[in-house]
């Protein structure tokens, strides 16, 4: 695996976790998830890893947030994240807004919430 390929997967997982990335590296992340297996099965590798060493009134209020349990968070962020950068429903707008404003309005929340 080159390093080009871990870097965009490192930056991934800091996406998912609450830092802002550029466009560029937005749009480069979720063509990664579109074309390869592997980026996506690495991808949401980290993001579970991420997700799941943050603490736990975290962890607890985004399963809240997106109804689910506390065990199953890192799985069910991620593959609904994944599956929406896969189907090219989210993009760097709806990611950014839901980050600055994250309301139960926003489409980044109503996509983690499986809408």
């Amino acid at each position: 695996m080159g390093n080009h390929y871990r870097s965009l997967v490192v930056i991934g997982a800091i996406m998912l976790s609450g830092c802002v990335v550029t466009e560029s590296r937005f749009n480069t992340i979720n063509a990664g998830i579109q074309r390869s297996p592997a980026f996506k099965k690495d991808f949401m590798t980290q993001c579970a890893v991420g997700l799941g060493a943050k603490p736990l009134a975290y962890r607890k209020q985004w399963a809240r947030i997106i109804n689910t349990s506390v065990e199953a968070l890192p799985e069910v962020y991620c593959k609904r994240w994944t599956d929406a950068a896969m189907s090219g429903r989210m993009t760097y707008a709806d990611y950014k807004n839901g980050l600055s404003r994250p309301t139960y309005e926003s489409k980044l929340i109503k996509i983690l919430q499986g809408h």
